[in-house]
């Protein structure tokens, strides 16, 4: 058998570091893992984030009869979405791990509508 790394232990606990042996930058790393909520040196963490989906919409539509043969109408539309999908370990993902989006959307239309009728000789 070849072992490919050198077997770690901590005070009798297998595949667990000296703090002595944790660098600054190693420090920093695991700084950014939350502490476990649960028990046990496995499977110790869970997380029920938060997403928020939150939406607004709204139309406007105005309708005019000048005379029976003019008319016009216009409308008005708007639509927003806010949305956060957090990841499960929070900042660990640097500043892609919780995608934060903004989605607008706005429409007008106008329709002016003129009947006219020939009539036969």
């Amino acid at each position: 058998m070849i072992s490919l790394r050198n077997q770690v232990s901590y005070a009798g606990v297998p595949n667990v570091m000296a703090p002595g042996q944790i660098t600054p930058v190693g420090q920093n790393v695991i700084n950014l893992y939350p502490s476990p909520n649960g028990p046990g040196i496995a499977d110790n963490y869970t997380s029920t984030e938060k997403q928020i989906n939150d939406q607004d919409s709204g139309d406007l539509r105005v309708d005019h009869r000048f005379r029976e043969s003019d008319q016009v109408f216009a409308s008005y539309g708007i639509g927003d979405i806010r949305s956060v999908d957090p990841a499960g370990l929070g900042k660990l993902g640097g500043s892609d791990c919780c995608p934060v989006s903004v989605t607008s959307a706005r429409s007008i239309s106008v329709l002016a509508i003129r009947i006219s009728s020939r009539r036969a000789c």
